[in-house]
């Protein structure tokens, strides 16, 4: 089997994230798609309590029948992008295995922790947003000995960051989905 892993934030989930899935698993044809919520990732402070992403995530996953998975949210330290890939090899050993990424992310590939261990236990596909990204890519390969997929998501321009801006500001957003801005109302994020 081919499996998709598919990790973030996703504070709150949105329209780019579905569609950078749904992409990744038309193109490469990947048998399923795990979404991953991340704990608290070492990098960066997240807005919405924990159990809410899980809960919109889980509402993403249900309607577009992706997979979920509590891992990164159930250990209690920080969870490494390697530790994650080891977890889920060990779990699916004979699946081969891709990591889905933005680019973003891929422009500090070599900051991530074990980076080398990353790309022996999956294949990566990035998710370009501009120019950059493709250097970024070329360096990797190169550093690590390695093929990387490019997925062309230029079109898409949402960011979580910006949906919890417009949200604060006045209750609407776009790029979101609708069961996820009423879950977000009813919960009273982003507020």
């Amino acid at each position: 089997m081919k499996t998709g892993i598919f990790g973030g934030s996703f504070d709150p989930p949105h329209t780019a994230h579905i569609q950078i899935a749904l992409m990744a698993k038309e193109k490469f044809n990947l048998d399923r798609i795990i979404i991953i919520p991340t704990g608290q990732p070492p990098h960066k402070e997240t807005a919405g309590e924990i159990h809410h992403r899980y809960n919109m995530c889980k509402i993403i996953a249900d309607k577009y029948g992706f997979e979920i998975s509590d891992y990164e949210i159930d250990k209690k330290t920080y969870c490494y992008s390697f530790e994650t890939l080891e977890y889920f090899k060990e779990l699916y050993p004979d699946d081969d295995i891709y990591f889905i990424i933005g680019g973003d992310s891929m422009k500090n590939f070599d900051k991530w922790k074990n980076p080398k261990r990353i790309v022996e236990l999956c294949s990566l596909i990035v998710a370009s947003r501009d120019e950059g990204t493709e250097k970024a890519v070329a360096e990797a390969e190169k550093t690590y000995n390695t093929k990387i997929f490019s997925l062309d998501n230029e079109n898409i321009d949402v960011s979580s960051t910006e949906i919890r801006n417009i949200i604060n500001g006045d209750g609407n957003a776009k790029g979101i989905e609708p069961e996820i801005l009423k879950y977000i109302a009813e919960n009273n994020l982003y507020r």
